[in-house]
């Protein structure tokens, strides 16, 4: 790759992350089961669990039953989550900064898959 392509990159990846962390300057910021993804970390980090087969009960009943207490995502998402939350001594904006983290790597990983099949500019944009 030119040397103006990497730079358009970083341009793009730059981007991503100042548009991804918009919503930290007003907490608590998402929807939907945001707060439960948060709770799930929080109590992982809290406790200082690194295995979970069970939601905690009160994750469990505001879910409904609806996965018969076991957690709705693979572990090592919440598992990540709260080892950003014990390496910050802020464990809300450390949280929140792992889902920046990992939604700009979506954008960058996507840029790759279409640059791979489409060529660099279909891919930036």
């Amino acid at each position: 790759m030119k040397t103006h392509e990497w730079i358009l990159i970083g341009v793009v990846y730059l981007f991503t992350l100042w548009l991804w962390s918009l919503p930290i300057s007003s907490l608590p910021f998402g929807d939907v089961d945001a707060s439960g993804h948060f709770a799930l970390g929080d109590h992982l980090s809290q406790e200082n669990i690194v295995k979970m087969e069970q939601l905690p009960l009160y994750l469990n009943y505001s879910y409904g039953f609806a996965n018969d207490g076991k957690p709705w995502y693979p572990p090592h998402f919440h598992l990540t989550t709260s080892i950003f939350q014990r390496s910050n001594t802020d464990r809300i904006l450390s949280a929140y900064m792992w889902y920046v983290f990992m939604s700009s790597f979506i954008v960058l990983s996507m840029f790759i898959f279409i640059k791979e099949l489409f060529g660099f500019w279909p891919g930036l944009f």
